[in-house]
């Protein structure tokens, strides 16, 4: 079972959506092999524009993958963790806020 879809206020139907890359940043990982994390942003199309230019706004859901696309989690500690492996990514460089 998966999160409902936003809807289009008008039509009922769904939103298009897509992803906004906020930042990105290479860590190393437990197993020893450097890894590219990205932070990204979900963002909906603003369908209410009347002026024909294409607008997106932010859902407020952010997440980090792995440049390749594999889901990476913030642990409580403020460390990350590969989803779905035992492998934990420690900080190479100064990530942004």
């Amino acid at each position: 079972m998966g999160r409902p879809k936003p809807q289009h206020p008008s039509s009922g139907g769904p939103r298009a959506r897509k992803l906004h890359l906020l930042d990105s940043f290479h860590d190393q990982g437990s197993d020893g092999k450097p890894y590219k994390v990205c932070g990204l942003e979900h963002l909906v199309r603003d369908d209410g524009a009347v002026d024909g230019v294409e607008r997106w706004e932010s859902t407020a859901v952010s997440e980090y993958r792995l440049a390749y696309g594999r889901r990476v989690d913030m642990q409580a500690d403020g460390s990350m963790q590969i989803q779905g492996s035992e492998i934990r990514l420690t900080q190479t460089e100064t990530r942004s806020a």
